[in-house]
């Protein structure tokens, strides 16, 4: 865990540093899925026990980057969900905006960032994907050509369901919680290519994120 936190961002580190001792970590167990099915518990941060709860199976380098995701949801919880505020929602609604802007025949802003998104290690980082899950779950083509892409480059596609950013499986405004974590996980494991990506296609969401911890 110290070495996945060896590039991270100043100030991602000053935190890290201020809840190390009030952070607590337990391994995952089983538990019943919404189909009544007896599963796996995956990572995940509980924010009624104020526990990371980690699957142990799982090799060094993913729990680290997993961690990452997850030491996001638990600082969001302890600054007062900024994630669900109308700051960041504005954020977030802005640059979807922004993406979804028409600059010509049958041409968008997501189909540079899709471009760009090609071009680099963005395509490669976990975190950047659950961003693009989260931002256009309801647009169909645009997730299509972006599934698309990760398929056609062998890229590991990481998002979630429909059902979950709708409430129906998750949490309450559980897009922008997971925005917010996904971009703290990313200033944690601060690969230029990556931020880069984030800055110059979420600009407000990455200004926003640095406000709130502010």
């Amino acid at each position: 865990m110290l070495e996945g936190y060896s590039d991270a961002h100043g100030k991602i580190k000053e935190l890290v540093r201020e809840y190390s001792k009030s952070v607590i970590v337990k391994p995952s167990g089983m538990t019943v899925n919404h189909k009544g099915q007896l599963v796996n518990e995956i990572s995940h941060y509980s924010e009624e026990e104020d526990v990371i709860y980690m699957e142990d199976n799982i090799d060094n380098d993913l729990y680290a980057d997993t961690y990452k995701h997850e030491f996001g949801h638990f600082l969001d919880a302890h600054l007062g969900r900024p994630s669900m505020g109308e700051n960041f929602t504005y954020a977030m609604q802005a640059d979807k905006e922004m993406l979804l802007y028409e600059t010509g025949e049958n041409s968008f802003i997501w189909k540079e960032m899709l471009e760009n998104l090609g071009s680099g290690n963005a395509l490669y980082n976990m975190y950047i994907s659950d961003i693009l899950s989260a931002q256009f779950y309801d647009e169909l083509e645009i997730m299509q050509e972006i599934k698309t892409m990760y398929y056609e480059n062998n890229a590991a596609f990481y998002g979630h369901a429909e059902e979950y950013w709708d409430g129906i499986i998750g949490p309450k405004c559980a897009a922008n919680r997971e925005i917010f974590a996904n971009v703290c996980a990313l200033y944690s494991e601060n690969d230029v290519q990556s931020v880069e990506f984030l800055e110059k296609w979420f600009p407000n969401v990455s200004r926003r994120f640095w406000k709130e911890l502010e």
